[in-house]
């Protein structure tokens, strides 16, 4: 089905943004890069404005299987411990990745034809990660500010690394056939 999109006079009347979906042990976190909150399927995600940056998504004609990195900067220390995170299994997290278009007058998500202008962008699951720390000396008060930064791959660079085929050791025979 082809939508039309009218004519934009100027091109600031659109705006987009990136809404996240991350599961990680059960737990789904919503966060955004928008300024405000969005709720989009009954969900309001949680807006980091720039300090939620996503590397670029690779537009292809045909399926590709690029993985992408999502990094969420300036946290304070306060709010993170580096050694709670050693204990979430997040490697085998899944993440979706919707792009949304709003208008920036009325902070509202966009509609046509009373579709609302979200589209899912990756699906993937995460890899790895990273936690960097920064400590601020100049100030009177050391500071630090963590950075976390995730590696996803997306579901068909998973299918890819499957291991296809028979395995013919007698182990595996016995436990399969007999």
């Amino acid at each position: 089905m082809t939508t039309t999109i009218t004519a934009v006079d100027n091109e600031t009347h659109i705006e987009h943004g990136v809404l996240i979906d991350v599961v990680i042990n059960g737990t789904t976190f919503y966060v955004s890069n928008t300024r405000f909150a969005v709720t989009y399927n009954g969900h309001s995600y949680t807006p980091l404005a720039g300090f939620l940056s996503v590397s670029e998504i690779q537009n292809n004609i045909s399926n590709s299987n690029s993985d992408i990195q999502v990094s969420l900067s300036g946290i304070p220390s306060a709010a993170f411990n580096a050694t709670d995170l050693l204990n979430i299994q997040i490697k085998g997290g899944n993440i979706k990745v919707y792009r949304v278009f709003f208008d920036p007058n009325t902070q509202l998500v966009q509609t046509i034809s009373g579709i609302k202008q979200i589209f899912q962008r990756f699906n993937g699951i995460i890899n790895n990660y990273a936690v960097q720390e920064d400590l601020d000396q100049n100030s009177t008060n050391a500071s630090t500010t963590h950075n976390i930064t995730i590696t996803c791959s997306s579901i068909l660079s998973i299918l890819e690394n499957r291991v296809s085929g028979r395995r013919t050791n007698r182990t595996s025979y016995n436990y399969r056939y007999l």
